[in-house]
């Protein structure tokens, strides 16, 4: 394993992170802090994330989207031969290019379709040296943090009151010097608790008005209460007491006059996201919808979301669908189905409306009713949607009928809908359908799975297999797979990390690991800090 500098590396992690912060309302610090939001670490195979590396070549890194443990954190394979500031054409993996793109996932950004975004899975541009980022990357770091500002003077304060009485006294006199620092409490204009917080001024304070401020301050990241596999970060918060006091002053007493005005304002109602309860329990729950997309699969579960990429890697706890899908409604409580068109779009369906996606993003116009797809007005939502690989045609499941969807006219055809006892085996009022990579199709109900035959057009097994064990990697069986009498032949699933290739940092020196970690504070415009540990 290459000794690397901790000088070079440090710069180069700055670098990286300050590419970000270029374009978003986001500001990077290193801190000495276990609490950091990112944390760094160079390691080579086995390093206690329950995701090895591979050696040289393939797995570059791994990182995670924001959240608890070890959410957010980003590692890099030491077995690597990493470049850190060797000319482009040498030989090896640049440090800068891969810690730009895994940095992505740790601020909440996806894998993009564009190829020349930064975003892309597959390592091949560089951005070192440059100011810009494509446009793709800028919009999805904006859609999260906000546009980069430059904030001058003070801002008004956030809580407006119906009626204000301002009383406006002129004198000779000017006002005292202040004698306190002014306090800027924070305000999250994003809706989402771990996205970017704005700098919000306080106004002037005549000296004999004296202004208390509680501020609860939140450092920006969801605190599961639930963490199976890594320990609690601790969810702390500041209550800070801000009282604006002047010295004593004399001054000479001179008439004054004194004019009273009464400005009556409406505020705008503010909308705060309902509490989110504690994310389900992957080895007994049934699935809302299940799907491929990007050739990666997505697991859904009331406001929740699992994800793994082509090389079956998958983070331990799901994170919240708004984190990755914006444009959702603020107060929905599951997705019923969701499937990816040959045009590359996302389709939501929730209740009696449905949603269409180019990529994170909701496309203008939507949500529709689900008359617009031709559907009857009686249907209440969508069981269940998938591409069916036999034919490359699109089907709609709900209670005990089924519709086949023409994805050029964006209607269901004239001859459906049919009666669900076509598809035998499968039964009614399905929870989730879909087709994996290997090109099978999967039908779901409550705990429990069953292979569909497509030649035959009937369940491949008679009795449901264990949704945990072949999908949740849990080794332990549920009650669905108590009845089938054998083992089922299908090879399990593996998982290691997921969320993008990269991960937090530390790199080796001697017998001795670093770490390299970096902290995402939520404050005015984003800040992180870093912090070098050495421990044998």
């Amino acid at each position: 394993m290459q000794e690397l500098d901790a000088g070079q590396v440090r710069r180069i992690l700055h670098e990286a992170l300050g590419l970000w912060a270029q374009h978003a309302n986001v500001n990077f610090r290193e801190v000495y802090s276990s609490e950091a939001d990112i944390q760094v670490l160079f390691a080579r195979k086995y390093h206690g994330d329950g995701y090895n590396f591979d050696g040289k070549g393939k797995i570059l890194a791994h990182a995670f989207y924001p959240g608890t443990g070890i959410g957010g954190d980003a590692h890099f394979d030491a077995d690597e031969s990493w470049l850190l500031n060797e000319p482009l054409d040498a030989e090896g993996t640049r440090l800068f290019d891969v810690a730009v793109h895994e940095f992505g996932h740790s601020l909440g950004l996806g894998h993009s379709s564009q190829q020349d975004a930064i975003m892309f899975p597959w390592h091949h541009i560089s951005y070192r040296g440059k100011d810009t980022i494509p446009e793709d990357d800028r919009l999805g770091i904006q859609s999260i943090y906000g546009p980069r500002k430059k904030i001058y003077g003070v801002n008004p304060e956030r809580h407006t009151p119906t009626t204000t009485t301002t009383t406006t006294t002129t004198t000779p006199s000017p006002p005292p010097r202040p004698t306190t620092r002014p306090y800027y409490p924070v305000k999250n204009t994003t809706g989402h608790p771990w996205e970017g917080l704005h700098p919000h001024g306080r106004p002037y304070t005549r000296p004999t008005t004296t202004t208390t401020t509680t501020t609860e301050r939140s450092y920006g990241r969801d605190r599961d209460e639930d963490e199976d596999h890594y320990p609690h970060r601790h969810h702390t918060s500041t209550t800070r007491t801000t009282v604006t006091r002047h010295r004593p002053h004399h001054r000479p007493h001179h008439p004054t006059t004194a004019t009273t005005t009464t400005t009556t304002t409406t505020r705008r109602p503010y909308h705060r996201r309902p509490v989110v309860a504690l994310h389900p329990n992957p080895c007994n729950t049934s699935f809302d919808a299940i799907t491929m997309i990007r050739n990666e699969l997505f697991i859904f579960k009331d406001r929740w979301l699992w994800r793994m990429n082509e090389n079956d890697l998958h983070r331990p706890n799901p994170f919240e669908i708004h984190r990755m899908f914006f444009g959702l409604p603020v107060d929905f409580e599951r997705i019923d189905t969701v499937y990816e068109n040959k045009h590359q779009k996302i389709i939501f369906f929730i209740g009696k409306q449905y949603y269409v996606f180019n990529s994170q993003y909701l496309e203008p116009g939507y949500p529709r009713p689900l008359t617009d797809l031709g559907l009857p007005d009686s249907i209440e939502r969508i069981d269940a949607a998938l591409v069916w690989s036999h034919n490359n045609r699109t089907y709609l499941y709900s209670g005990r009928l089924y519709w086949r969807f023409d994805e050029d006219t964006n209607r269901v055809e004239l001859d459906y809908p049919r009666d669900m006892s076509m598809w035998k085996g499968i039964g009614y009022n399905i929870d989730a359908a879909f087709q994996y990579r290997d090109g099978k199709t999967y039908f779901f109900k409550g705990l429990g799975y069953w292979r569909f035959n497509d030649m035959r057009m009937r369940i491949a097994h008679e009795y449901q297999k264990s949704s945990a064990a072949r999908w949740m990697k849990c080794h332990h069986q549920s009650q669905v797979d108590a009845n089938d009498g054998s083992a089922s032949s299908e090879p399990p699933i593996v998982h290691q990390p997921s969320i993008g290739t990269s991960r937090a940092a530390s790199y080796r020196t001697g017998d001795s690991w670093r770490w390299l970690q970096l902290l995402l504070l939520l404050l005015p415009a984003v800040t992180f800090s870093f912090r070098f540990n050495a421990y044998a």
